[in-house]
């Protein structure tokens, strides 16, 4: 965005089904212990509350892993 456009609501910061469940698949691949669910609940906004570092780590990872994976639409500036 750029100086000239309003924020955006908060729901649509929030990540899409699609990214969720392409995480989810990836971290369910992953060796080692798995995310609770209640921090998959807090990592994607649903929830508030805290998360173990290690498992914030893990969710990072599959959540930027699964963004790279996903198509994105073009941004542009509409106020200009």
């Amino acid at each position: 965005m750029c100086e000239r456009c309003d924020a955006p609501p908060l729901a649509a910061l929030r990540p899409g089904a699609a990214l969720i469940a392409r995480a989810r698949a990836i971290e369910a691949g992953l060796p080692g212990e798995r995310v609770t669910e209640a921090a998959f609940a807090v990592f994607f906004g649903a929830r508030g509350g805290a998360i173990p570092w290690p498992q914030y780590q893990r969710l990072l990872r599959c959540r930027d892993a699964a963004a790279a994976n996903l198509p994105r639409g073009p941004l542009r500036c509409e106020a200009g």
